[in-house]
């Protein structure tokens, strides 16, 4: 979670970049500080994992996230390229 230069929260998701190694109480742990921190920005939606995964759903026809960044799904092209840390 990046809130304007400062990274707030991070995930690490060594398994393809999706998922954790972690057991099921500390990854819901993390799912639980994930959703203080969205909601102490304002995010007012109950699951931000769904949200995630809406997003990157390439298969709508709409903007999505992508690993290359913004993607515009219609246009098949990159309006905003990601940046690796």
């Amino acid at each position: 979670l990046v809130d304007g230069d400062d990274v707030a929260w991070e995930l690490p998701l060594p398994i393809g970049g999706i998922m954790t190694r972690a057991e099921l109480p500390e990854a819901a742990r993390w799912e639980r500080e994930l959703s203080r921190h969205l909601g102490a920005r304002g995010y007012a939606f109950h699951d931000p994992f769904f949200t995630l995964l809406f997003l990157s759903a390439d298969f709508l026809p709409a903007v999505r996230l992508s690993p290359l960044g913004v993607w515009d799904v219609k246009a098949a092209r990159v309006l905003l390229p990601s940046h690796p840390r």
